[in-house]
């Protein structure tokens, strides 16, 4: 199974919950660049995770709604 969207995600938090969901997601073919990451302290290995996938950290929530995102999830 592929998972792919045609406007951006939003996962508010990136605690042990939020860190499973993102992996499985990327895991199950979603694109990084289609996910927004928004947390204020994230663990660091879901930092690095973001880094190395390209995937944008805490931009603001006006970046983010310019995208305007199909899905939020928190």
């Amino acid at each position: 199974m592929t998972l792919s969207l045609e406007r951006p995600l939003v996962l508010v938090g990136a605690g042990k919950m939020g860190g499973a969901l993102l992996s499985g997601w990327l895991a199950n073919g979603l694109s990084p660049a289609l996910v927004c990451l928004r947390d204020p302290e994230p663990p660091a290995d879901v930092a690095r995770l973001a880094v190395r996938e390209g995937i944008s950290l805490n931009a603001t929530i006006r970046d983010i709604a310019l995208r305007q995102p199909a899905v939020v999830v928190v």
